[in-house]
This record gives C-alpha cells, sequence and structure tokens, in this order.
C-alpha cells in the first residue's frame, strides 16, 4: 500500500514553546485580576509587561483585553483587536496591530513601553511599531483580564504575568520563558504566577517579586484557577490540535462508535453520517487497549461541520497515528482527510495496486502490516518540505517547491475522502486506529522521541531500529573476480556500502564500488557484489564501509581473501562493460610468465600494446583508460584484449580474448 501525503499548506514554521502548571482561568464573562499596580507613564516610564496567555476566541464583537489598566482610554493596554485575530497595543491615541493570534495554544507575549518606542514580542518573535506617548497621569492600576471601562473580558487562561521597570531586551524574554527569574531581579516590580485554587472573587494572589510585595492581586468575578497540563509524559501539548484515545471519549452502542471525541480541549467530536457506517469498536486488542476498526467498505467518522486544525498563523502540521493497515483495497483510501477538493487541504491517501508502502516524493518505505507509530510531517512553500516517520525514524522526505492557498475551518474525516464539489467516491479505508494526534507545527527530534517512548511504554510498538547490524559477511576470488555478500538484521538510514581493496601502497586502499542501502528498515536485507581484482600474490584484504545518508560512514567489515590458484591462465571479463572512462580485467597466472597485451577495434587494428617480460604467480589487473598507444582519446566502439602468456618455466603459451565497449 502507497501512502501519499497531499497538501497546501503555507511556509516556514517559528517554534514556540509550552506552559505548565495552574493559570488564571477566565470564560469570558466580567471577572479579572484587578492589582494596585500604577502602571501609568508618569508613575513608570519604562517598563516591560510580558505574560503567557491561551486565547480561546478571535472574533469577537468587543476587543479583549489581555493586560491593562483600568481606564477606558486605553493608555497602555494589551489586547486581543475586535473583530480580528491580530493583538493589538494601545499607548494613549497609538494604536497598532501585531501578531496574529494562535487560538487555543499558548504563547508567550510581551510588550515594551518607552517614552520613545512600543515594542511587541509574539514567542520571543519582535514587531517594531511605533513611538511611545505621556499618557495619563498616575493613579490607573494594572488589569489582568478585562479594561473595567469598556467591559472587554477576555476568554482562555493566562499565567505568569510579569511587570518590570526596565526594557527587557529579546535575548531576556526569550531566556524567560521557560526559565523564572529570582524574585529579587533588577527592575521587577510584580510577577504573578496565578498560583491559587478556587473560584469566585476575592481570591488574593501575592506578589512574587520583592521590590513590590504590596502589589497583591485581588480577583473580581468568577475567574477560577486550575491546572493547563494534564498530559501525560511524552506527549507534546504545544500546538497540539487534536488528540484522539481510543480508550478516551468514546461513545458506543452494539459494538459500534457513535462518536469519537478529542482529549486535547478543542472539543472537536466526529461521529458516521448514519449507523450502517459507524466503524467497530475492538476492546482489548492492542496490549489491552481498545482499536477503532474500519472495514474499507463505508465506515467513516468525521466532524459535523468545519474546525479549525492549523490555527490563524500555524505554517506546518504533525499528523502522527497509531494505525494498522490492511494490504488489500478496492480502490483508493483515505485514512485521514481535511476537505481536499480543492487541493488546499491536506489528505493522508492509501494507493491501490502496491503493498505495505508510505510513498512521499523521496521514495518508498515498505511498511508491513503489523501496528506502526507513523507522522507525516508538512511545512508548505518554498524551503519546505514533506517527510514521513515510521516509529520515530524519518524514513521519506522530499523537498516542496510550490504552495496551494490554505483556508480554514475546514471539515475532518477518518477513513474515507470528503468530497463535496466532484462525486468523488467514498475512498474508504481498511484499518484500525489506537490514536490521532494533530500538531499545528512540526515536532523537535526530541518530541519524536518522547512520543515513541510514550507509544511503546502503552502500546508495546516497536521503538527505534538499530543503527545498521550486520549479520554475515563472506567473499571469495576466483578466476581474479572478487565476490562478497552481505546480510543485516535493521537498517537505520543508510545510504549503501562502499567496497574498498587494500593497495600495494602502505596504508591505502583503492575504491572498487559503491552498493546503496535500503534506508531505514527493520526487516532483513541481504547484499552482493562483484568486480575483478589483483593483488601482491594471491591475498586480496578488503573492507566494506557503511554511510549514512549525512555522510557519517563506519567499516562494518573486513575480509583477506585467498585467490584461488588456477591449472592456467583465466581472465576475467571486463568491468565495467560498457565503460567510460576506464575499465578494468583481472588476469590469473598458474605460473611466472612473459605477458603481451594487445588492444585492437572491430576492424583488427591495433590501437594499443604492452609487453611485460616476467609476472609472478597470482593476480594482476590490467587497466585500460580510454586512450591509444600515443595518449589520444580512442573512438567509441568495440575493442578486443588480447592476452599472451608464455611461461617463464615450461615454455607454454596461453591465450585470452574479452571484448570491451567504449561508450561516450
Amino acid at each position: 500500500m502507497r501512502f501519499f501525503l497531499l497538501f497546501g499548506l503555507l511556509g516556514i514554521f517559528t517554534p514556540v514553546l509550552s506552559q505548565s502548571g495552574t493559570a488564571l482561568l477566565l470564560d469570558g464573562s466580567p471577572s479579572s485580576l484587578s492589582t494596585s499596580l500604577d502602571v501609568q507613564p508618569s508613575a513608570l516610564p519604562v517598563t516591560t509587561w510580558e505574560a503567557w496567555v491561551y486565547p480561546e476566541r478571535t472574533f469577537f464583537g468587543i476587543r479583549q483585553q489581555v493586560l491593562s489598566n483600568d481606564d477606558g482610554n486605553y493608555d497602555r493596554s494589551l489586547l486581543i483587536e475586535a473583530g480580528t485575530d491580530k493583538f493589538a497595543v494601545f499607548v494613549g491615541s497609538g494604536a497598532w496591530q501585531t501578531a496574529p493570534v494562535s487560538v487555543n495554544e499558548w504563547q508567550h507575549i510581551a510588550v515594551v513601553f518607552h517614552p520613545d518606542s512600543t515594542l511587541f514580542y509574539k514567542n520571543g518573535v519582535k514587531y517594531s511599531l511605533g513611538s511611545g506617548t505621556s499618557g495619563m497621569p498616575t493613579g490607573y492600576f494594572l488589569q489582568v483580564g478585562m479594561n473595567p471601562g469598556f467591559g472587554e473580558y477576555f476568554k482562555g487562561k493566562i499565567d505568569e504575568v510579569r511587570i518590570w521597570t526596565v526594557v527587557r531586551s529579546q535575548e531576556q524574554l526569550i531566556a524567560g520563558m521557560s526559565s523564572p527569574p529570582e524574585p529579587d531581579a533588577d527592575g521587577l516590580v510584580a510577577w504573578y504566577r496565578m498560583e491559587a485554587s478556587g473560584s469566585g472573587s476575592g481570591i488574593t494572589l501575592s506578589n512574587s517579586a520583592v521590590t513590590g510585595s504590596v502589589n497583591d492581586g485581588v480577583t473580581t468575578g468568577s475567574p477560577s484557577f486550575g491546572t493547563v497540563s494534564g498530559f501525560p509524559a511524552g506527549i507534546p501539548d504545544q500546538g497540539l490540535r487534536l488528540w484522539l484515545k481510543s480508550d478516551s471519549s468514546v461513545s458506543v452502542s452494539a459494538g459500534k462508535v457513535v462518536s469519537w471525541s478529542d482529549i486535547s480541549g478543542t472539543g472537536i467530536s466526529l461521529a458516521p453520517a448514519e449507523e450502517p457506517t459507524r466503524p467497530s469498536f475492538l476492546p482489548g486488542t492492542l496490549n489491552g487497549y481498545p482499536v477503532i476498526t474500519f472495514d474499507g467498505a463505508d465506515d467513516f467518522l468525521q466532524t459535523g461541520s468545519a474546525v479549525s486544525l492549523l490555527g490563524r498563523d500555524s505554517l506546518a502540521i504533525t499528523v502522527t497515528l497509531v494505525l494498522k493497515t490492511e494490504p488489500v483495497q478496492s480502490n483508493w483510501a483515505n485514512i485521514l482527510d481535511y476537505d481536499h477538493d480543492s487541493y488546499s487541504g491536506f489528505t493522508i491517501q492509501q494507493n491501490v495496486g502496491s503493498t505495505n508502502e508510505f510513498f512521499s516524493a523521496a521514495s518508498p518505505y515498505v511498511l508491513n502490516t503489523d501496528w506502526q507509530v507513523v507522522s507525516f510531517e508538512l511545512v508548505n512553500g518554498p524551503g519546505g518540505f514533506a517527510s514521513i516517520r515510521v516509529n520515530g525514524v524519518v524514513v521519506s522526505t522530499a523537498s516542496v517547491t510550490s504552495a496551494s492557498s490554505f483556508s480554514e475551518p475546514r471539515r475532518l474525516a477518518l477513513g474515507r475522502w470528503i468530497s463535496y464539489c466532484c462525486n468523488t467516491p467514498g475512498r474508504y479505508w481498511n484499518g484500525s486506529l489506537a490514536e490521532v494526534l494533530i500538531h499545528n507545527r512540526t515536532l523537535t527530534q526530541d518530541e519524536h522521541e518522547s512520543l515513541q517512548s510514550y507509544f511503546k511504554g502503552r502500546y508495546e510498538t516497536e521503538g527505534l531500529p538499530l543503527p545498521v547490524e550486520m549479520t554475515a559477511f563472506s567473499g571469495s576470488v576466483s578466476n581474479g573476480t572478487l565476490s562478497l555478500a552481505w546480510s543485516t538484521a535493521t537498517e537505520l538510514h543508510n545510504f549503501g556500502w562502499t567496497v574498498r581493496k587494500k593497495s600495494q601502497l602502505p596504508d591505502s586502499w583503492e575504491t572498487l564500488g559503491f552498493v546503496s542501502g535500503k534506508g531505514t528498515t527493520t526487516e532483513p536485507k541481504t547484499y552482493s557484489f562483484s568486480a575483478p581484482v589483483s593483488g601482491p600474490g594471491n591475498q586480496i584484504e578488503i573492507c566494506l564501509i557503511q554511510r549514512d545518508l549525512d555522510g557519517t560512514e563506519t567499516e562494518t567489515g573486513r575480509l583477506i581473501l585467498t585467490a584461488e590458484s588456477p591449472e592456467k591462465m583465466t581472465v576475467s571479463e571486463a568491468w565495467p562493460n560498457p565503460f567510460n572512462p576506464e575499465t578494468q580485467v583481472s588476469v590469473t597466472l598458474a605460473e611466472p610468465s612473459r605477458v603481451r597485451v594487445e588492444l585492437v577495434n572491430a576492424l583488427g587494428q591495433t590501437v594499443k600494446r604492452d609487453d611485460y617480460s616476467g609476472w609472478s604467480a597470482g593476480v594482476h589487473a590490467l587497466k585500460w583508460d580510454g586512450k591509444d598507444q600515443n595518449g589520444h582519446p580512442a573512438a567509441s566502439g568495440f575493442y578486443f584484449y588480447r592476452i599472451q602468456a608464455v611461461s617463464l618455466n615450461s615454455g607454454k603459451t596461453e591465450n585470452a580474448v574479452r571484448r570491451l565497449v567504449l561508450m561516450k
């Protein structure tokens, strides 16, 4: 089975960070955290505000205040602008829209207010806005989550609010995202860690900054405090837009799936259109866990309406599936489809007519029908890429040279292709799923490895294959021809092998040829190689060098072979043949001899001739560089080696002829 990843996404990904612990939870009602910290320009001429935020809506009828003073004139305010998906910064009469808001995702935001300029940062990326302003007099205080002047309520989570009386540099902001400051850090006047419990008005939060300990915050309205993690170790929560687990949030009736709901917090739910199309729910199938099985005939699940998976400023996507495929399909089949009719969504698709292969533009990958953890990763546009990982290992990758437009929201389906424009057949998939994760970003190598550890501990799926693991290596030299054979149990990122032979010079090797590897595989593979060889006496030393995709080379085998002693002269076939610019034959002598080598063309004309007064018994190389006796390039065509050996012991004469083809 070939799997295609078809897409039209965006561009280059900017990494973001995660947040955990306890946060202030705001439901969009008149709720906030009020403080006694005066944040007007006359009180804080220079100040840096920063916080972690998790917005749960953007296109709202009025603005949503994140951090502000409590004055309706917006002298200093950081908010989500009304009717847009942008953060906005207000300074007196100046207002600037900045970076897009990432919905249902933690992001770090910061604003630097300075009399001469205003800067905004999202996840450490800087946006220069405009000049500063003097603002209103003192006496207006920091509010978290709303502005009482206009009732602009934030919906989502806010954590780690920090107010400084100094300009925090870009480097300091990035470093501080994951490392808390010292309570007495220079310029830190307010630090609300949101470490509280309960809900409602009157909950007091201590200011963790030593220099501003009197500026405690008190809740108004009915906010609450709660955990913002809850994900098991190994699951990257940042950018997780969908997480389906076969043992969580699944509604089942008579052994069939009625609905399968997201557990990451997005509220997305998938269900069949009607009862006959429900996939099966099979308990205890995978290491004691249930799985959801699609029959390839009419089973599928889909969202009832369009949903947003990528986020407004997402530039990449990673789809991770714990799946088991079946080898036979009656038509093209879609495992996962995100409304791909216009080729501006994406789909993971199984091709008919081939067996157990994942495919991208780079190369196919042989996949058996065991349970696998498969990740599809895309960054669209020039400089982007598509890649496929199986059990955490990259098995296929390709560059993306062009991008299609993309718009959201779209409808998501499992087990078939959604088609509204073209009456496309359903393309139902025959296979099983245990988990589905969709991140609106690429994952780091460490995150991929953490995922594999999670899945291996849960389902006992295969981990990473070992680096190239040799199981056998043997060879022989007969009639001047070297023959090698070797095998592997597993291969990881294996580009191939270089075959080298010890030369007559000390510590020097010559390359005989190259054999391509299988990339990454957990299945046994066998290889062979042959070429004419020569050497002093009958001893031939061979070295096998394995090369990774990144160019790293490792010696994986070494042999010292003894050439068989023939009863008469033997001459190997030319190698390579046809050739350009050089070819070689090996001559093995049974006893010391005087040798004449004559090279003739198809008309019988001598092109080159060499006489050797005495060769020892053993293997000898004859090489031709495609030039005649005078050093001029010979024409393309057929040529013949005529080799005559006269024994220095008995005077016995032996002859041999080998045909060559020079092709330019």
